[in-house]
This record gives C-alpha cells, structure tokens and sequence, in this order.
C-alpha cells in the first residue's frame, strides 16, 4: 500500500475524522428525532412519554440515554 504524503495525508486525516463523526450519534439530535419519529407513528405514545399520566415529567431525555447505551452496544458486536 502506497504512502499517503502531505496533502493527500492530511485530506485523508479529514476524511476519517468526518466518518467518525457521522458515526457518532449527538444526544440532542437524537432526542428531537425521537420526538418527531414517535409523534408520527404513534401520537398516543409520544404523549405518553413526553406527558407520563404519573407526573414524572418528560422521559425523551432518558429514552436518548437509553438509545444511545443501545446504539454502543450494537456495535460492540
């Protein structure tokens, strides 16, 4: 395999760092896509857990937690 020099390995260095963090998942983001997902599919369960009939107060944040503790452990694999 050829050497990467200058340039070429500085764009390469780039690049992979691009990659990564399109790899990565943001907790913020992923809470709003959460919200917009389960309010599309299912109304009744994104009141649920934006709204818990218990009173506890919005759960998207936890269920951002609790997909991404996911996401890492498919990877794992």
């Amino acid at each position: 395999m050829k050497k990467l020099k200058g340039d070429n390995k500085t764009l390469a260095r780039l690049f992979m760092t691009t990659v990564r963090e399109k790899n990565e998942l943001d907790k913020d983001r992923l809470e709003s896509a959460l919200r917009l997902y389960l309010s599309e599919l299912d109304y009744d369960l994104y009141k649920g857990i934006a709204n818990p009939e218990d009173g506890t107060g919005d759960r998207f944040p936890e269920e951002a937690e609790f997909f991404l503790r996911c996401w890492e452990i498919a990877g794992e694999g």
